[in-house]
């Protein structure tokens, strides 16, 4: 019987926290546009970082409070499709669901 190798941990990376937390001031700085560059800049960077899953949860939220709603609902969907059991679901789900809900918006 073979049995695999456990796959090896993502790596999360002192300078790609530093950037998740520059483009989370960004978004308390209502820098919307600032924090998606932030974000896409570690996306190229890192693109399989441990991070990953924050980041694009973040990225949802740049994107809707830019006001791209149709944009940030299908990031929403891609994000649950990738991370169906995290702690961000079912913010995510209420978005996909019902955007006008409240609470829905990120």
């Amino acid at each position: 019987m073979k049995v695999d190798a456990p796959t090896p941990p993502e790596v999360v990376s002192p300078w790609g926290l530093q950037q998740l937390e520059a483009a989370r001031q960004a978004l308390a700085d209502d820098d919307a546009v600032g924090a998606l560059g932030i974000l896409a800049h570690h996306a190229r960077r890192e693109p399989r970082s441990g991070l990953g899953e924050e980041r694009d949860a973040l990225v949802v939220t740049a994107t809707w409070r830019l006001g791209r709603h149709q944009e940030a609902r299908a990031d929403a969907a891609r994000f649950l499709v990738t991370y169906p059991q995290s702690l961000q679901a079912p913010r995510m789900r209420r978005l996909v669901a019902d955007p006008q809900e409240s609470g829905a918006a990120p």
